[in-house]
């Protein structure tokens, strides 16, 4: 063991210059493979969470008649809507009334008049936007049959708490009171920005039924998984192109990543290259000498290992003050924290890819060591 550590301690020294200029080749192209691959990574993640601090309403349209088919489909929270009972009808109270307008659609897609919205009895919500609006000794509706109002249509009808209200042909208690103009969502179809909120029966058929989801990402996921299974489901226009733009980036990295990758392949096999190149004369003497094939390219092999751990643990140095370089500046221009994190797999999955890249070139040098005709090299040298 010790002379073949003194061999590959001898033969680095000869092959010095070469080893330098190999070594920081492929330090540069690590150090930029990492980086990307953490950009990668890193990015899309700050993107989406972007999105989860600017759109407040991340929701679909889906294609069910019944909250409890809607939930069944996945989500946070679900609410739908139905004619005659949250838009388009009358709430009446004696002989007092307050009309409802119809859903109205703007070219962005957005729902452009306030209605209310039906919530399925088990899934009741408890929104944050509520308590800067809820009147004192108001609570959220906690069973079918209960509802709560915003102080206008209270105000217009004259009712209290207890008092029953219909809305269409059905009847409703109310609970609570809130005003909308004080609440902390601004979408009109945000859950939070309903004229009036109906608790209702999993089963009650509605005309529309919408899901909410709390993160972007998780939408995202849900989104192609229905379009996968041929459900026509509906996507904000904002997250649509906000997508793409992500989509984009990802593309966009991943195309530089696999372009470095391929760029280290070919430095990786100059160095072999160059081992054969200059060395090509002590080879044949080590052949002449008795070693095998393999164990004369596994020489080589062992010094192109050890340059790729110096490489590979520079590199990972270099890559990581660039991340968090390039995520300062991301948070800077979207004006939202953009995190750089340290992944451990991915050196570890990097230092055993080019190990591999190593090894299949370890097995080509050691065939056309077997190939070469050492008088005939030996004679020329």
């Amino acid at each position: 063991m010790r002379s073949i550590l003194r061999l590959i301690r001898l033969e680095a020294g000869f092959l010095k210059w070469t080893l330098l200029l190999i070594g920081v080749i492929l330090t540069i192209f690590t150090a930029a493979f990492l980086s990307v691959v953490s950009v990668l990574i890193d990015v899309p993640v700050g993107m989406y969470e972007y999105l989860d601090h600017t759109i407040e309403d991340i929701t679909s349209d889906v294609p069910v008649t019944t909250l409890a088919a809607a939930k069944a489909l996945g989500g946070d929270n679900v609410y739908g809507g139905r004619k005659g009972l949250t838009y388009s009808t009358q709430i009446t109270l004696g002989e007092k009334r307050f009309t409802v307008s119809s859903i109205t659609w703007s070219p962005n897609g957005a729902r452009t008049h306030q209605i209310g919205w039906a919530l399925p009895e088990s899934g009741l919500w408890t929104l944050d936007a509520w308590k800067s609006g809820l009147k004192a000794n108001s609570r959220f509706p906690e069973k079918a049959g209960e509802c709560c109002i915003d102080t206008r249509i209270a105000s217009a009808l004259g009712a209290k708490l207890g008092d029953e209200l219909s809305f269409g042909e059905q009847k409703f208690t109310v609970t609570g009171f809130y005003s909308l103009s004080r609440t902390i969502c601004h979408y009109v179809d945000e859950p939070g920005n309903g004229l009036f909120y109906l608790a209702v029966r999993d089963e009650e058929p509605m005309d529309l039924c919408c899901i909410d989801f709390n993160s972007s990402r998780d939408f995202r996921t849900w989104y192609d998984q229905m379009a996968k299974e041929g459900r026509d489901c509906s996507m904000p226009p904002v997250l649509s192109m906000r997508f793409g733009h992500i989509d984009l980036a990802v593309s966009f990295y991943t195309a530089i990543a696999l372009l470095l990758a391929v760029i280290v392949f070919f430095v990786l096999w100059a160095l072999f290259a160059l081992f054969y190149r200059q060395r090509k004369l002590q080879i044949c003497r080590l052949k002449m000498l008795g070693a095998k094939n393999a164990t004369v390219a596994g020489l080589y092999c062992a010094i192109a290992c050890l340059i790729v751990v110096l490489a590979v643990g520079a590199g990972l140095g270099f890559s990581f003050l660039f991340n968090t370089y390039y995520l300062s500046a991301c948070a800077a221009f979207f004006e939202t924290p953009f995190t750089s994190h340290f992944h451990p797999l991915i050196p570890v999955a990097v230092f055993f890819g080019f190990a591999a890249i190593v090894l299949l070139l370890y097995a080509s040098l050691a065939k056309k060591i077997g190939n070469t005709r050492l008088a005939e090299e030996v004679r020329h040298e």
